[in-house]
């Protein structure tokens, strides 16, 4: 909510209201981005898999399809269109894996390119890659998949350009970037449940040591490391 307007997530579609007369502004539709969300089991949410969008007074930030959709704030019109880094879930996981993380909603494998994604200042914050575990749908009660990615990016809000990109040694989890002023704060790592049931292909790309989790605090702009802590669990 931002600018006197709340921004909604729908199972295929994306729609603000004025805070004050209910009344709705604009709705756009993006099919299948609810997905995750579409469900009668008790689940964590975006608590646990972060939500595709952010709001503020001038521009809503929607991820979707490997690309972030910059809309205007006050009619939804697309203002930019900006194509985040990294490999898409279809260049990462075989199809016999992906076809048991779909099922409930038309158009849904649009969304399996879930991660964080946050602005501060200028800057978008978002990850990519994200992890899909073996028979954990995403959003199910339970399940782990798209709640981590292997690569967090940051790009100018404006004109959607990489100013870096780092790769993970696990991934970054989904509900633990912050950021505040010119810095960012993220966790990394896995518990040993999640470790059992990554495909084979992706353990193979990571360091032993997967039950570490490290806190690190670099600065948003150049993504200079500025304190690491390790947090063993």
């Amino acid at each position: 909510m931002a600018g006197g307007r709340q921004v909604f997530l729908g199972p295929d579609n994306i729609a603000a209201r004025c805070v004050y007369s209910g009344r709705e502004l604009w709705e756009r539709e993006f099919e299948g981005i609810g997905g995750p969300f579409d469900t009668t089991a008790h689940q964590a949410g975006a608590v646990w898999v972060g939500s595709p969008f952010i709001t503020l007074a001038d521009s809503v930030y929607l991820r979707y399809e490997g690309a972030v959709h910059r809309l205007d704030a006050a009619t939804g019109e697309t203002l930019g269109e900006f194509e985040l880094p990294g490999r898409t879930v279809r260049d990462i996981y075989d199809e016999d894996m992906l076809s048991g993380l779909l099922g409930r909603g038309r158009g849904e494998e649009k969304a399996l390119d879930w991660g964080h994604i946050s602005v501060q200042g200028d800057y978008i914050i978002a990850t990519t890659e994200p992890h899909m575990f073996d028979g954990e749908k995403m959003g199910d009660l339970n399940s782990h998949s798209g709640t981590s990615s292997r690569r967090l990016a940051v790009l100018d809000r404006y004109d959607g350009g990489v100013l870096w990109e780092r790769e993970a040694e696990t991934g970054y989890r989904h509900n633990s970037v912050v950021s505040s002023d010119d810095t960012f704060s993220s966790l990394t790592g896995f518990r040993k449940r999640w470790w059992s049931v990554l495909p084979a292909g992706e353990r193979g790309r990571m360091r032993s040591q997967y039950c570490w989790r490290w806190i690190s605090k670099a600065e948003i702009r150049s993504g200079r490391r500025t304190a690491t802590y390790s947090v063993v669990t």
